[in-house]
């Protein structure tokens, strides 16, 4: 449903510095999930006015009753002026009059390490500084100072030029598509090339830049794909992009994709941000073929990570391979059936290992495939005691296959390792940096060389079920 702008009325409230942060603050509650302020302007490439919601708060305001605070956005990249807006009402994005405007800022969430979730106990917004705010500027004024094709590197950003393709498009005609990614923020932009050199388009309002909310710096590496496609089916050709970040742990950094569709209309394009939560929270984000998979044909894992019975799985796809299912008796969490399975979305199967009660409820899931796209083949999965500690642990051994950089299909074999603990398992990220799998390797060697890292040497007895 199209929202409507809400109308700036004569009850506009006075500014006074430090208003914006006090109501922020005392609504309490911020929504940071949904269409909450998580993903701020994410469709903002058209510039359109995207209200979201900041939350509520009570007779804070002139006026009595609940109050609604909205933001509102029109720059291109989701980081610019936001307006604020209190309204009456009880529910949703308000449709109804009156709304006040109560004053304008730069807004953007606590520093935290990124990639992490921000509660709703911290999650607070807070005004940019100064300094910050004088970044942001500097950024936008290199960004959008760039008029011709020659000025890309000139301004900061490097050209991706293996991923740089001619495509069509309606509003621009034959254009050419340039990934660039900046070297001080590791922001990436897309821009579009008019065959004469002037750049057209501009945007950097991709999913890939907002893995540190509603922050300028980002962790892009490159970029994984890009893909022309008409994904919705109105005659015009959208864009895949699939880039590659890194996210930094305390075992040093790990490497990920992320996924996002850039749907072409008349106006040039825009983005469903409700289609990119979803592809690259359920890791529908692997290859173009995968995101096609989902926004085209409707396939979609989400009920992999949403169901919680056994038998819900099954209604929807998900085939047990039952020579390798087994019943377990695991220390800490009981008896439970290991049940590895498959679901085909699309030419891909995906893999994924669950632990069933008794009772056919869901207790934990798996997903040993990481960033594979495809299983070839399940060498094994064993349930004993790893690291020592008198507790069944979960080893999976399997063959993988992905696609190459020039569309051949790529199979390696690898394992994962899950540790059992209180309440659950984790997921091993001390062996795998050591022991390296081999094309010839079995689950017989793969558990002689994981007991001898965790020091119970080659030829100590061991159980295995």
């Amino acid at each position: 449903m199209d929202r409507k702008k809400p109308r700036k009325t004569d009850k506009r409230a006075a500014v006074r510095p430090g208003l914006i942060k006090e109501i922020l603050l005392t609504a309490g509650l911020i929504s940071i999930c949904g269409c909450g302020v998580l993903f701020l302007g994410h469709m903002g490439m058209q510039e359109r006015w995207f209200p979201f919601p900041l939350g509520t708060l009570e007779s804070s305001m002139e006026e009595p009753g609940t109050k609604h605070l909205y933001g509102s956005q029109d720059s291109q990249n989701g980081m610019g002026p936001i307006t604020v807006f209190q309204e009456s009402g009880t529910s949703g994005y308000m449709e109804e009059e009156p709304s006040i405007e109560i004053g304008s800022g730069n807004f953007r969430l606590p520093n935290q390490d990124p990639g992490e979730i921000v509660s709703e106990e911290t999650g607070v917004l807070e005004i940019w500084g100064e300094e910050e705010e004088r970044e942001y500027q500097a950024y936008q004024k290199r960004l959008y100072g760039i008029k011709k094709e020659s000025q890309i590197e000139e301004m900061g950003f490097i050209q991706i030029r293996e991923h740089s393709f001619p495509m069509e498009t309606e509003r621009f005609g034959q254009v050419f598509l340039i990934p660039a990614l900046d070297q001080e923020y590791h922001r990436l932009a897309l821009f579009l090339v008019s065959p004469d050199g002037n750049i057209c388009y501009i945007t950097d309002g991709l999913e890939t830049n907002y893995q540190n909310r509603g922050m300028l710096g980002q962790t892009n590496e490159g970029i994984a794909a890009v893909s022309f496609q008409d994904m919705d089916q109105d005659g015009l050709t959208d864009i895949i992009l699939i880039t590659f970040c890194q996210n930094p742990g305390e075992n040093g950094s790990k490497r990920y994709k992320v996924g996002d569709v850039l749907f072409q209309d008349a106006n040039g394009f825009y983005r469903d941000w409700r289609l990119s939560d979803k592809l690259n929270r359920f890791h529908m984000n692997k290859s173009a073929k995968f995101v096609q998979s989902f926004v085209t044909d409707h396939y979609s894992t989400e009920f992999l990570y949403t169901t919680v019975t056994l038998e819900e799985l099954t209604g929807h796809g998900f085939a047990p391979i039952a020579d390798q299912s087994s019943w377990q008796d695991f220390e800490k969490m009981g008896r439970l059936k290991v049940v590895p399975g498959i679901y085909k979305m699309a030419e891909y199967y995906i893999f994924m290992v669950y632990l069933v009660n008794e009772q056919g409820y869901i207790v934990q899931s798996f997903q040993p495939m990481g960033d594979y796209e495809n299983l070839y083949s399940l060498q094994g999965i064993s349930c004993c005691d790893i690291d020592g500690d008198g507790m069944k642990d979960l080893v999976i051994l399997g063959n993988y296959s992905y696609e190459g950089s020039d569309g051949e299909m790529l199979v390696v074999k690898d394992y994962s390792v899950y540790y059992q603990q209180t309440g659950g398992f984790r997921v091993d990220d001390e062996i795998k940096a050591e022991i390296s799998c081999h094309e010839d390797m079995n689950m017989e060697e793969l558990l002689q060389q994981a007991w001898a890292y965790w020091g119970w040497g080659l030829f100590n007895e061991k159980e295995e079920n």
